[in-house]
Order: structure tokens, then C-alpha cells, then sequence
């Protein structure tokens, strides 16, 4: 009911005269190209002769009111994992070149250092020690003997000095 009033109006507006020839026509430009002349149809009607019967009904059966206001939306989601996410563990190699375990890969442009301390059997006393300095995908590990308990030792870690 609400579209109806102004299609109403329009339907009790009396027909537009033809004009008696083409010396009568409407030649205003403003006129010719305003919003709501048939300028266009006119136009697809005389370069096809074809749409001159059935155009102006085809139009006026199109609903060409303005869309209505959305009421739903869906949204479809996508899971995807990380690139790399996949990828295996970093193998982590000891002195003879058997892989000890696996760790995560650095990122680019990280820094990280692991300490890791092995007891002996009993469980109290601290016999290992591995150290290792990973920086930009390369790593420097470091594994020594830790000297007896109550004793000191100098650990040469490469430049920069000794702990």
C-alpha cells in the first residue's frame, strides 16, 4: 500500500499529447534529457524497430522501486591454519649428530636462548649443562660437564666473554 500513492498520481495525470509533426516536437534540451523523459527508449525503438511494440509494456513490469532494507545476512567463516603450521619440528642434533629432541623454528628476526640443566640418576645433583643461542635460523649449542658441586668453572661462550 505505501508505493501506491505515487504510482496513483501518476496514473490520474492526463496522456501527453503527440505533437502534429516533427516541426512541433519538444527540441529542450533540459527537457529532453531529464530525469523520467523516454529519451533513452525512444532511442533503443528507433534503431530497432523490433522493441517498438513490446518495450514500454516489457518496462512497465519491472519493478524498479528502490531495493528493500536488508533483514538478514549470513556469513560463511573460514578456517585456515598458519602458513607453516604444518611444517615438522626443527630436529635438535647432540655433538655425535643424533637428533635429541625437536623444537619449534625460530622466526625470522627472533633471538632465543635455551639453558637446559641434566641431573644425575639421584636427581639432586646437576651434572649437564646445554646452553644454545639461536638467532636467524642458525643456532650455536653449547653443552658442558658442570664441575663437582661447591667447585667453580669459567665457560668460554665464544665473543663477548665467559660466564
Amino acid at each position: 500500500m505505501r508505493g501506491l500513492g505515487p504510482l496513483i498520481a501518476a496514473l490520474r495525470t492526463a496522456p501527453a499529447r503527440q505533437p502534429a509533426g516533427p516541426r512541433h516536437l519538444d527540441r529542450d534540451p533540459q527537457r529532453l534529457y531529464a530525469p523520467g523523459s523516454d529519451l533513452g527508449p525512444g532511442l533503443l525503438t528507433a534503431l530497432d524497430p523490433r522493441l517498438r511494440d513490446g518495450l514500454y509494456r516489457a518496462w512497465s513490469r519491472i519493478g524498479l522501486t528502490a531495493p528493500l532494507a536488508l533483514h538478514e545476512m549470513q556469513a560463511m567463516r573460514v578456517t585456515a591454519t598458519p602458513f607453516g603450521a604444518t611444517a615438522p619440528l626443527k630436529p635438535v642434533h647432540d655433538d655425535a649428530g643424533r637428533v635429541v629432541r625437536h623444537d619449534d623454528w625460530p622466526l625470522t628476526g627472533s633471538k632465543r636462548i635455551a639453558v637446559r640443566i641434566g641431573y644425575g640418576r639421584d636427581g639432586e645433583k646437576p651434572r649437564r649443562a646445554d646452553l644454545s643461542y639461536t638467532e636467524a635460523g642458525s643456532s650455536v649449542p653449547y653443552r658442558r660437564q658442570l664441575p663437582p658441586p661447591g667447585t667453580s668453572a669459567d665457560f668460554a661462550l665464544g665473543p663477548g666473554g665467559s660466564s
